[in-house]
């Protein structure tokens, strides 16, 4: 795999894992903000999440494609 399909590849995961949503949740009086809330999907049925998943899947696999005669699988 060329160096320019590797780059494309982490722009568009870069793009897709810095996406930031605040999410503020206070829980015994403590507030927090999950800025990746918007990922929780406990019905495993949201196509952006999925398309999410599925990206970052294939982003390792471009990355990783070197490494994978390491593997025992």
């Amino acid at each position: 795999m060329n160096t320019k399909t590797k780059q494309t590849w982490l722009k568009i995961f870069k793009r897709r894992l810095l996406r930031k949503i605040p999410h503020t949740m206070i829980i015994h009086d403590d507030t927090r903000i999950d800025n990746y809330y918007w990922m929780r999907d406990d019905n495993r049925a949201d196509p952006e999440i999925i398309a999410h998943l599925s990206a970052e899947n294939a982003y390792t696999d471009v990355v990783s494609h070197t490494q994978k005669h390491y593997s025992n699988n």
